[in-house]
């Protein structure tokens, strides 16, 4: 609220869906379905190709303050704190503290897990602390993970 700004993350990954002529056989709740005739690894471009953007738009009137370009899509949560820093993580495995004004990278590290969840940032015994769900599993994302956990950083 103090900066009346609003924060989005996004994918940025092309497919190319050739929509089914006969959706008779639709599959049973629960199972993926694009509604395509060309399933499988026709449908989206190579992950490589994928890319991941937070934007940084004003709240009155819609206009991007700024952008940042990631290496791999942002599907975790965008997370801001009053000290000025905004806080997501990528597909990849990137974890990324950006400038709130400007969206200039202040910290980065690996977690080694794609992150498509969470990211929380809170007190305890005095210490501000980052919490981040990592090890998305994902039926289309080829870097889903196999097991998941939680990561918890210590901010200074």
């Amino acid at each position: 609220p103090a900066t009346n700004t609003l924060f989005v993350g996004a994918v940025d990954w092309c497919a190319r869906v050739q929509l089914k002529r006969d959706t008779a056989d639709v599959p049973a709740p629960g199972t993926i379905w694009f509604g395509a005739e060309n399933a499988g690894s026709t449908l989206f471009d190579p992950p490589d190709q994928a890319r991941g953007w937070v934007t940084a738009f004003d709240a009155e009137n819609g206009l991007v303050r700024w952008k940042y370009r990631a290496a791999y899509p942002i599907l975790g949560g965008v997370t801001t704190t009053a000290g000025g820093l905004v806080f997501t993580a990528d597909l990849g495995g990137e974890l990324y503290a950006l400038d709130i004004a400007s969206g200039r990278v202040l910290w980065q590290t690996t977690t080694g897990q794609s992150t498509g969840g969470g990211l929380i940032t809170y007190l305890a015994g005095g210490r501000q602390l980052l919490a981040v769900a990592v090890g998305m599993k994902s039926p289309i994302w080829p870097r889903g993970a196999a097991q998941s956990r939680v990561l918890v950083f210590g901010l200074r």
